[in-house]
């Protein structure tokens, strides 16, 4: 089977000992192909918790690495809404 088509498994299969690789390399196309589509979502998905996590930190919110961006955008608005309303409040 050509991994060529597969540059992510490729990758994965890299990092695998020769004794162990033919345990995780698939036996068909279809397979590979699937695979493939896995590790491409799972890139995705580490990248946008990694981008969460990054964001929570800087924002002082609690680390939920399982929150979407959309929740993690809304809770950095309340928050800044919270600071606006305490410096409007010191003000006066």
């Amino acid at each position: 089977m050509d991994l060529k088509t597969a540059p992510f498994v490729q990758k994965m299969v890299k990092a695998i000992p020769e004794d162990l690789r033919d345990l995780f390399i698939p036996k068909t196309e279809d397979e590979l192909i699937q695979l493939e589509y896995q590790l491409v979502r799972l890139g995705k998905k580490e990248d946008i918790r990694t981008q969460v996590m990054r964001l929570q930190r800087k924002f002082g919110l609690p680390l939920r690495p399982n929150m979407s961006l959309k929740d993690v955008g809304v809770r950095i608005r309340i928050e800044l809404l919270r600071v606006t309303n305490r410096r409007v409040d010191e003000v006066e």
